[in-house]
């Protein structure tokens, strides 16, 4: 059909070939009289496998190249826009003015650990705690209370775009972790060297919720707190009702936890798979330098 001098005319009372007609002005199409059957079999077999392998030059990539990195950045503009119209990733809802321990609140210290606040992907974590209390200020006056060092090692799956949750039911404590200066899987959750106000022999829940893309993972455990102590967190997947039912298992009068699709949950992983398709076009072009992988991947860019 590539040596059909004028289709519209040939193809009249299919559907497409009018349409085209009339776009185009009804300009007929060339014969390509200066190309052999051979080249334009040459031609169409590329068309039809156009993320074969090729050997790589420069001057001939140049377009098709520069036309997906246009593409790539496009879509990571959205993308960019669309995460940031997400929000938080973590929740906490509390009482405006719940109060605070007996003889409490105290100070918050200059070395006081700040969870990291991101921006959410696929999912939200929305933490409910109406009568509790945030452990934001030295309790340092509360009858039972002495200074304690509470620290958490993490391992396993996603744990490193994690959060992490610390639980004092009986006294109606709650807390967010944060890595401690300088570690990559150590937490704390008050000072930056793990030190915390805390009773003793108390029961407490510390609960993980990592996530990697469309990826969740869970680890939780519940000890007796001690003036010194560290845990081991190991994170394994987990999906999303499993962690929702493990997160609220306990029934703590006052408290729910729970994991939620994001505003733009939809339209992220709809271009996700796009820029894994780009992914492959990239490397099978060879498009990028030598070091693309560690700095241009469109699968990197996903992480963080």
């Amino acid at each position: 059909m590539i040596r059909v001098f004028d289709p519209v005319a040939q193809s009249s009372h299919r559907g497409y070939a009018p349409f085209l007609g009339a776009m185009y002005g009804e300009k007929k199409m060339p014969a390509y009289t200066g190309m052999s059957d051979e080249q334009l079999d040459a031609l169409i077999a590329y068309l039809n496998e156009p993320v074969g392998e090729m050997p790589y030059d420069p001057k001939v990539a140049y377009d098709s190249c520069a036309m997906l990195v246009r593409e790539l950045n496009r879509l990571s503009r959205i993308w960019k826009s669309l995460t940031h119209d997400n929000g938080k990733e973590t929740t906490v809802t509390q009482d405006e003015n719940p109060g605070g321990p007996e003889n409490g609140p105290g100070y918050k210290p200059s070395d006081m650990l700040f969870p990291e606040s991101r921006v959410a992907q696929y999912y939200t974590f929305n933490i409910q705690t109406q009568g509790w209390y945030n452990v934001d200020v030295f309790l340092g006056n509360v009858p039972g209370f002495v200074n304690s060092n509470l620290t958490v090692v993490t391992q396993g799956l996603y744990t490193d775009n994690a959060q992490l949750f610390f639980l004092l039911p009986d006294q109606n404590i709650f807390a967010q972790g944060a890595l401690l200066p300088g570690q990559t899987n150590v937490w704390g959750f008050f000072k930056d060297n793990g030190d915390i106000t805390l009773p003793q022999g108390a029961r407490a829940f510390i609960y993980l919720i990592g996530s990697s893309g469309e990826q969740l993972s869970f680890a939780s455990t519940a000890f007796t707190t001690q003036t010194k102590l560290q845990l081991s967190l190991t994170a394994q997947a987990a999906k999303k009702n499993t962690i929702d039912s493990m997160l609220n298992a306990p029934g703590f009068a006052g408290f729910a936890a729970g994991v939620g699709e994001s505003r733009n949950a939809r339209e992220l992983k709809s271009i996700e798979a796009a820029l894994r398709r780009l992914d492959t076009l990239l490397y099978r072009r060879k498009c990028l330098p030598i070091n693309y992988p560690e700095q241009y991947t469109t699968l990197k860019m996903l992480d963080r």
